[in-house]
């Protein structure tokens, strides 16, 4: 018996339910995720921190996903569930618009779903987007917006489509600077394609580039006069200062882990689907529809992007290039690989990917269930799982409700700035944050973690700004414990110390 195949046409109606699937699926990863832990991860204390005062730049970061979060914050209330719900709406996005940029190369929802559910075979997207990341995910849900408005233009081309890449654009370069080399590469790809290029070189693309730098200028003109915290973490990047051969071979390898390492399960699943022996009956079918040139267009852009920051890590020296780094570009991957198999697939082997790409999902479900509610068999307790509410309940039993924090790091600080929101919070990395004038006199509490019986020194270089050198008595520290939420054995030490009144605090 031979499958006949499908034509894109014939193959409508899958939208609606992978939608529905997709919003059930990150809903309940959202009510987990507000049931399960308390607390909050590296990255969202972070927010908390950052999100104290609306500003033009934030450290080495640009400063759109602090917007959103304020504005979240704002309309949501103060707490996790503002943090939780625009995380997993921008995740839910990102398969959303990889659904709708497929399906207009491939003409076909099917496969578009295929694509779209691919995504959970990328680790850093399918598994560490769900506990972790804010500057990265937002990055890639606006790299995804970028690549539909890049195919709407060359599907149709009107201004509206020109004027929304340009946005795409600029929004791209206010979430994070990896996005970059993706819109670059977007550009190019388009240009290497004669039959698109003059969608490249009209004047409604030189009107978008335009827009997205109009738009683009005020966090520009803070970025030239913000230099130094523009390139405050450059130092994870590793640099190698070995100019020669051996510098660019490691260079070169950290280039090549980064990828291997972000591509292998989505590598396998997708050739699982195309190669596996299915028996008899399941000839592959042959006709393809979609935007013309789509396919290449993609591949293209792809391949270009990677080139771009290869160059960059080889001229820069960096000797670590961590997979989360490369999402704006590598989010392409399941779409790529849908091009390559697209030859060998027939609706049996197309029901097979989408079966294994959402059995990965719903797998990756149950194991971060069990990460938060069984540390101990996990292993480790997630940073999520803190017990900061406990701890703050105790900073309150010492008579600390209201005030100034400063806390060794964001992390710490964000968490007592959750579980006791009257008050502000500084850290070394982003210093001190404005309170208001004519404030009273206020306590301050000193928050670090370790056996040290003092605060840290840059702890108490932040109080000399805050409050002067005078008034600081050498308070003594008062150590707390508490057990992680779920673990029955490791718990959670926080050193706390309490000045009861900074007299210059309101300057």
């Amino acid at each position: 018996m031979t499958v006949l195949p499908v034509t894109g046409a014939a193959r409508t109606g899958v939208a609606t339910r992978l939608y529905a699937f997709l919003a059930t699926y990150f809903a309940l990863q959202a009510i987990l995720r507000l049931l399960a832990v308390s607390s909050l991860g590296l990255d969202d204390a972070e927010m908390l921190v950052i999100t104290q005062a609306v500003q033009p730049g934030y450290g080495s970061q640009p400063p759109l996903y602090n917007w959103l979060q304020v504005a979240f914050l704002a309309v949501f209330g103060f707490g996790a569930a503002a943090i939780v719900i625009l995380h997993f709406v921008l995740l839910w996005m990102v398969y959303v618009l990889v659904f709708l940029s497929a399906r207009i190369v491939l003409d076909d929802e099917i496969k578009a779903a295929a694509v779209s559910l691919g995504l959970f075979a990328i680790p850093q997207i399918g598994w560490e987007a769900l506990h972790s990341h804010t500057h990265t995910l937002l990055s890639l849900t606006l790299a995804a917006a970028t690549l539909l408005a890049m195919l709407r233009v060359l599907q149709r081309g009107s201004w509206l489509d020109y004027v929304l890449l340009g946005i795409c654009f600029a929004l791209g370069a206010l979430a994070k600077y990896s996005y970059v080399p993706f819109a670059v590469a977007l550009l190019a790809a388009g240009l290497t394609i004669p039959a698109l290029r003059a969608r490249m070189l009209s004047w409604r693309m030189a009107a978008a580039i335009g827009l997205a730098l109009v738009l683009l200028a005020p966090h520009l003109q803070w970025v030239w006069t913000h230099m130094d915290e523009t390139l405050s973490r450059t130092a994870k990047f590793k640099i190698d200062d070995d100019a020669g051969l051996l510098g660019l071979a490691r260079s070169f390898v950290a280039m090549l882990a980064g990828v291997a390492g972000y591509v292998a399960l989505a590598v396998a699943v997708f050739a699982t689907a195309a190669f596996l022996p299915l028996g008899r009956g399941t000839a592959p079918a042959t006709a393809r529809h979609g935007l013309p040139h789509g396919r290449a267009f993609v591949l293209r852009a792809l391949l270009i992007a990677l080139g771009i920051v290869l160059v960059a890590v080889l001229a820069t020296g960096a000797t670590e290039v961590k997979e989360r780094w490369l999402q704006p570009i590598l989010f392409m991957l399941p779409l790529a690989l849908m091009i390559l198999v697209e030859p060998r697939l027939n609706p049996l082997r197309e029901r097979l990917l989408i079966t294994i790409s959402a059995g990965i999902g719903i797998v990756l479900m149950v194991a971060l269930a069990v990460t938060y509610l069984l540390p101990d068999l996990h292993g480790g307790p997630f940073r999520a799982t803190a017990p900061f509410g406990p701890l703050a309940e105790d900073i309150r039993k010492l008579g600390f409700e209201e005030g100034y924090v400063l806390a060794e790091d964001h992390y710490i600080g964000g968490n007592l700035k959750l579980h006791l929101p009257g008050v502000t919070v500084a850290e070394p990395e982003y210093g001190l944050w404005p309170i208001a004038a004519g404030a009273p006199p206020m306590p301050v509490l000193f928050a670090w973690s370790g056996k040290r019986d003092k605060p840290p020194r840059p702890l108490r270089e932040l109080y000399d700004r805050l409050c002067g050198p005078e008034g600081y008595g050498d308070p003594s520290a008062t150590r707390l414990s508490a057990p992680y939420e779920h673990a029955t054995e490791q718990r959670y030490e926080l050193a706390v110390a309490i000045v009861a009144d900074c007299p210059a605090a309101s300057r």
